[in-house]
This record gives structure tokens, sequence and C-alpha cells, in this order.
């Protein structure tokens, strides 16, 4: 029992350690980029990012994501060259889980 508890403990400290690791560098600075894009084009305060998937395509990471404001709209963001701005898509429906 004691090695039970010795274990799962082992492992939330593990856990702890690499969820609260900070962001690459990279990744941090898409996101504010993001976000600023989004609250500047959508006047959109982003609540959270979801669907995020972040490739390396020929040298050039691509960033496709799911944004959500505070208000509840949501949109979707893709761009794939770091020079360039997001392509930023408002969801119409929110109830369609396609966007």
């Amino acid at each position: 029992m004691a090695l039970r508890l010795i274990s799962s403990a082992a492992a939330l400290v593990l856990f702890l350690g690499t969820s609260l690791a900070p962001l690459p560098l990279w990744a941090q600075e898409w996101q504010e980029q993001l976000t600023e894009q989004v609250l500047r084009e959508y006047d959109c305060e982003v609540a959270f990012l979801s669907q995020v998937a972040e490739r390396t395509v020929n040298g050039e990471l691509v960033v496709l994501a799911k944004v959500h404001c505070v208000d509840k709209r949501t949109f979707d963001a893709y761009r794939d060259n770091a020079f360039q701005p997001f392509e930023i898509h408002p969801c119409e429906n929110p109830d369609n889980r396609v966007c």
C-alpha cells in the first residue's frame, strides 16, 4: 500500500513538473501575435485557445488553432508563415462542430 502511495505521489510530481513548464519561446510568440491580431481585427478578448496543431512543413511552422473569446464567439485561425498574419475565420454557428 505504501509503495502505491509513493508511486502515485511521484507520478503527480512528474505530471505537475512537465505540465507547468514554460512554453517554448516560439509558441509564446505566435500565441501573443494571434491574441493581439484577433483583438485588433474582431474586438475579441481571448479566453483560451483549443484544438491547437503545430507542424513544421518545409522548414516553416504551420499553426492551426481555435480561438475562444470571453464573449463566447469562436474563430478558426491558420498561419503557415511566421512573417504573415493569421488567417482568421469567424465560426458563425457555435453549434457547428466542424468550425
